[in-house]
């Protein structure tokens, strides 16, 4: 944005040039007469921006350097793009580090590439034992081969999630743990394995609460049944004689004794 003879009157400070740079730009051209590299320059608007440059000293005949031969070329895309990547990869790997997971990249054949594992004592192997090794040459048979028949699914069904639960002996005893694979390229897959030993443990200390509580159900009410049952047939009797006793058999009964009667025929009846 500089005009010419506005830039004729400017030093790489007013340019914002890192100071660093021009020293080693300096340096180079002091003892080779060329210089090759990137800088950063700030425009008239004050923007930044990026160029890529090889400068060269045009000497005289004497050897003395009278002017300076530049080709640049604006790099500041290539450079915004760089600085972007940097910050998701930063991003990315932060987020991988808060997840509690094991998170596995295979291949389509089961192959180990790499992984993230927020403490080591989840892994079956250590990674120098698994790392470029398939899937079916470092897990049991037990897992090894519905998970490689899990990775073959995602990676012939791009996009459909594959879940496979399984129980295996890590580092920190045994566990049961449930992998979810899915495929992000047409011959890779991530493989996200996590540790649901304490689910499991609580879902079958639900289910033994359950079926201790069916069992205290079912021997209440088998002891109410067996209950009504001895109860039933000595008030059978009682409320047998009560109505005998009201009805005058036994002999006439005076108010009181009517009362106590009939008394005992109705407990008797909601028993």
């Amino acid at each position: 944005g500089y005009s010419r003879d506005e830039a004729h009157q400017m030093n790489a400070a007013s340019l914002g040039t890192d100071p660093a740079a021009q020293a080693q730009l300096d340096d180079a051209l002091r003892t080779s007469g060329r210089w090759t590299g990137e800088f950063r320059n700030r425009r008239k608007d004050g923007t930044v921006y990026w160029e890529h440059a090889v400068i060269t000293a045009i000497r005289n005949a004497a050897g003395e350097t009278t002017h300076f031969a530049k080709i640049a070329e604006d790099i500041t895309a290539e450079k915004t793009a760089e600085e972007r990547l940097r910050e998701s990869a930063t991003r990315n790997a932060t987020m991988l580090r808060a997840i509690p997971d094991l998170v596995f990249r295979l291949d389509a054949e089961g192959r180990y590439l790499d992984f993230h594992a927020a403490r080591e004592s989840l892994l079956y192997a250590r990674p120098e034992e698994f790392i470029g090794r398939r899937i079916d040459e470092t897990l049991p048979p037990h897992v090894a081969l519905p998970c490689l028949a899990a990775t073959h699914a995602a990676c012939a069904n791009p996009g459909a999630l594959q879940v496979v639960s399984y129980e295996m002996k890590t580092g920190d005893g045994p566990g049961h743990f449930e992998a979810r694979i899915v495929a992000y390229a047409p011959d890779e897959v991530f493989a996200i394995v996590r540790d649901v030993t304490l689910w499991k443990n609580y879902e079958a200390a639900l289910m033994l609460a359950k079926r201790n509580a069916e069992a205290a159900s079912r021997a209440k009410s088998s002891f109410l049944a067996n209950v009504s049952h001895e109860l039933r047939t000595p008030l059978t009797s009682v409320i047998g004689y009560s109505e005998m006793l009201l009805e005058g058999l036994a002999g006439d009964l005076n108010a009181e004794q009517r009362e106590y009667v009939s008394t005992i025929m109705e407990k008797g009846d909601n028993l």
